[in-house]
């Protein structure tokens, strides 16, 4: 058990490096820096293709890889980057540390496991201590007469939305393909991104002008070079193995890490802890993370 705790830490600490190098590259907009990460992952799953059957599978799975590339990977991350960038990495962590709760709920929900009334009595505290830790967040700035950044909350959520949209897709499409390799799923949809990189051109009107100093685009091909190996290859084979060391309960309780490291690189950072609110905050919403795992988990037989 002790490499599975050891492999999740790991997991959650490389994820945590996609909320913190937008906080790095401030002269970059959204779309050059998800552009940066991608196109990373996909030079990298175009290689590990290589003596794969990948024409094949590319003519028998285009649709779906296209799907999950672009609901899981590039939108969602789209989405972040610029939540992160408009009201920060700590906010946008809690939101987005939601998704052990808020995946198995979507899943029992659109499965009818369970009646829906019964399911969200059962997690109402749960959402409940989430909510208010939100607001607690966002406290300090309502009540000096400040109004939250409505674009940055609805781009957080909206990650959140996205990513839980391709858990369940990703699910069911692997669920019907069972004969489909891991290694090569992952690999396929990181080519899908790379194939959907040029839709990202869309949105350079609306992205601030390039920066010209050659140390800022260091700085993006470093921050390219660590989401788009360790945040993307690294920290889902950590996940893999802890998962196959660890209990699925305990497991799905130490989702919480990624947004646990989140917050610690950002104080790291900023050179400061957190203020009593922040951490009230914190504590709110990991708390309630935590009791909606809890809430969600199947009873146990009686003995």
């Amino acid at each position: 058990m002790g490499i599975g705790l050891l492999a999740s830490l790991a997991a959650g600490a490389l994820w945590a490096l996609t909320f913190i190098t937008p906080v790095l590259l401030p002269d970059f907009g959204a779309a050059a820096i998800t552009a940066s990460r991608y196109l990373v992952y996909g030079l990298l799953s175009a290689l590990l293709l290589v003596g794969r059957p990948w024409r094949a599978l590319l003519a028998q799975h285009w649709r779906g890889l296209l799907l999950m590339a672009w609901f899981g990977n590039l939108f969602c991350a789209l989405l972040m980057v610029v939540a992160v960038q408009r009201t920060g990495a700590a906010l946008t962590a809690l939101v987005l540390g939601c998704l052990p709760v808020t995946v198995p709920l979507s899943a029992v929900l659109f499965g009818h496991k369970l009646g829906r009334a019964r399911l969200l009595r059962r997690l109402a505290p749960a959402l409940l201590a989430i909510l208010g830790g939100l607001l607690l967040l966002q406290w300090p700035a309502l009540q000096s007469g400040l109004h939250p950044d409505l674009w940055g909350l609805a781009a957080a959520f909206g990650a959140l939305l996205s990513w839980n949209l391709y858990a369940l897709l990703n699910a069911r499409y692997l669920a019907q393909h069972p004969d489909l390799p891991l290694r090569d799923w992952a690999s396929l949809v990181g080519l899908g991104c790379l194939a959907l990189l040029p839709s990202l051109a869309l949105l350079l009107p609306f992205e601030p002008a390039l920066p010209s100093a050659p140390q800022a685009w260091l700085w993006l091909l470093v921050c390219a070079l660590l989401t788009g190996l360790g945040s993307a290859w690294g920290a889902n084979w950590a996940w893999n193995l802890a998962s196959s060391r660890l209990p699925m309960a305990l497991a799905g309780q130490l989702m919480v890490t990624e947004t646990l490291f989140v917050l610690l690189f950002s104080f790291l950072y900023e050179g400061r802890g957190p203020n009593a609110l922040e951490a009230a905050s914190i504590l709110l919403v990991l708390g309630g993370v935590l009791w909606g795992v809890r809430a969600l988990r199947p009873a146990q037989p009686a003995q």
